[in-house]
């Protein structure tokens, strides 16, 4: 749904009971850690990497799956922001140090310089060189993904992950800022993620 400013999100389309499911998202449909092991780009960390961050399994299986015209995700991916838009306005991890302290907030400012230290120590995330003849190594789609790729990449994972469900399809368009209204996880067998009505939602109310 539109939620003013040109912004997405999810919105009820009837009035909705405290308990009562609002979204189910099967497992297959969940880009995790787990699937990203599951994942022939696995081999790019277990063979070169094995220490490799979650956020980087992420940010390279979705890049896979990017490449892969097959592939389940791929309605999914067709939603994500370009990286034109992240530009104006990605996550602060991908800003020019300069940018970060302009900020002038402590935490944002450690968070993001940890997260640029860490991509820049990770040879699979950046040294382009070294990764495309891993990639070709392994025989994943073409073309191997560039240094502004993985940027991209990492911009998604870090924008769009729901902590360890990693990036949920649809359910990422929820309000983050208020998550009160819903209880959100993965169900106990792990088989779906699903949301779930924590009191009476009226319909047309922002999720």
């Amino acid at each position: 749904a539109d939620c003013g400013g040109g912004l997405r999100g999810l919105r009820t389309t009837r009035a909705v009971a405290s308990g009562e499911p609002l979204l189910c998202v099967p497992r297959h449909l969940l880009l995790d850690e787990i699937a990203a092991e599951a994942s022939p780009v696995s081999g790019l960390w277990r063979d070169d990497e094995p220490s490799l961050s979650t956020l980087g399994k992420l940010a390279l299986a979705l890049l896979h799956e990017a490449r892969r015209p097959d592939s389940v995700f791929a309605p999914y991916i067709a939603t994500l922001p370009s990286p034109r838009e992240f530009a104006q306005c990605g996550p602060a991890a991908l800003w020019e140090p300069e940018q970060i302290a302009l900020t002038e907030n402590a935490q944002l400012s450690a968070d993001a310089l940890q997260r640029r230290d860490g991509i820049a120590s990770s040879p699979l995330l950046s040294d382009e060189l070294r990764r495309a003849e891993a990639w070709q190594r392994l025989g994943l789609p073409a073309p191997p993904p560039s240094n502004r790729d993985v940027l991209w990449a990492i911009a998604c994972v870090t924008s769009r992950a729901l902590g360890a469900a990693g990036m949920v399809p649809v359910a990422d368009l929820a309000n983050h800022n208020a998550p009160h209204n819903i209880e959100r996880g993965l169900v106990p067998d792990g088989s779906a993620f699903l949301f779930v009505a924590k009191g009476a939602l009226r319909k047309g109310e922002q999720v």
